[in-house]
């Protein structure tokens, strides 16, 4: 609710870097260089080092809800998931490289840990 979003070390000395960023989630990359924030209004990829800010999501790919789950592959990818039914996979880019229809809302996403495959589940038990 303060639009803020922490980054803490899992080392002893717990710093931090804040972002300025209202989210409803959160996922870090596996190397934790990147972050995938989301809420109702869409997502962004932002860079933790430079801040940089990328819009992903349902609204930055001509949809029409909320992003509800996100994932981070181990390369770079970003798969994001929408009340809408639609997976979404962008490229380490942020630029858009599929749309996929679920078939009811899209509740988490996840990538096999080669990065290659993910799934989708949804509230129509899929």
């Amino acid at each position: 609710e303060d639009g803020v979003v922490l980054l803490r070390r899992t080392e002893c000395n717990w710093s931090h870097v804040t972002l300025d960023h209202a989210g409803e989630g959160g996922v870090l990359s596996h190397d934790g260089t990147k972050l995938v924030s989301w809420d109702s209004s869409g997502a962004e990829l932002v860079d933790v080092v430079t801040k940089a800010r990328q819009p992903l999501g349902t609204r930055a790919a001509g949809g029409d809800s909320a992003v509800l789950a996100a994932a981070v592959a181990e390369g770079g990818s970003v798969l994001t998931g929408g009340a809408d039914g639609k997976a979404r996979l962008f490229g380490k880019d942020g630029a858009l490289v599929t749309t996929l229809d679920h078939g009811g809302k899209v509740m988490a996403v996840a990538f096999a840990p080669d990065g290659k495959r993910f799934l989708t589940a949804g509230d129509e038990k899929t």
